[in-house]
């Protein structure tokens, strides 16, 4: 529901803009924006190997959802009559969190955690010239963010186990951008990241050194409604 009135919010702004059709715009050139980032996480974990005995049990899985504002910096290097060819550089505030109870663990005590933030991606982007002032275009790129995993339980055993670690994925996307004037343009984007299954060891935080490995399943979703300054 976020993701589709967020999406209408944007395509409305971006058409029953007074301006929207002032000129013909030359898309070359830089330009640095501002976002508003619904950004939306899934999150599988699998036990591998715990105390020499290797469950590789399905532990549960649980998602997480966030709004922040996100920053992005790009060029537009090459231009044709029909197409403009980029890269950008993106970065959010969002931090995603989601926790569920450890299927098969010790007892409704015993939760998982996922956390995500610092997300930042370099992302090459294909745009077709789809009006006098529109641009459709497609985005591919690199994203790497920062993750911490946690299992734990107070009842009836007590035990913490963490690890934190950066991923990395591949990041494909489509978004449109209109543009108002010479300087400013609207822009709505969808994009999403594969961030693979990530296998991990887990440091126990309590006893003694515990073998204990897992693989925790991820991929990021995220719409950005933004403002560009063209310069």
């Amino acid at each position: 529901m976020k993701y589709k009135t967020l999406l209408l919010t944007g395509f409305f702004a971006i058409n029953l803009t007074p301006n929207a059709q002032a000129q013909n715009k030359d898309w070359s050139g830089c330009y640095v924006g501002a976002s508003a980032s619904i950004m939306e996480s899934s999150n599988q974990w699998t036990t591998n190997l715990f105390q020499g005995d290797s469950p590789y049990a399905n532990a549960g899985s649980a998602d997480a959802d966030d709004t922040a504002a996100a920053l992005q910096l790009g060029c537009n290097f090459l231009e044709s009559d029909n197409w403009v060819f980029g890269a950008k550089l993106a970065a959010g505030d969002n931090k995603l969190n989601a926790s569920h109870v450890y299927q098969g663990g010790t007892g409704p005590d015993n939760l998982l955690f996922y956390q995500i933030e610092d997300v930042v991606s370099l992302i090459g982007r294909i745009g077709f010239k789809a009006s006098d002032n529109g641009l459709i275009y497609g985005n591919l790129g690199y994203t790497q963010s920062s993750h911490e995993y946690r299992d734990m339980a107070e009842t009836p055993l007590v035990f913490s186990f963490q690890k934190r670690e950066s991923q990395r994925g591949l990041l494909i996307g489509v978004g449109y951008e209109h543009m108002l004037s010479n300087n400013f343009s609207l822009f709505a984007e969808y994009n999403y990241t594969d961030l693979g299954d990530n296998d991990f060891d887990l440091e126990d935080l309590i006893a003694a050194p515990t073998i204990y490995n897992a693989t925790v399943d991820q991929d990021l979703s995220q719409i950005n409604l933004g403002v560009n300054y063209n310069f």
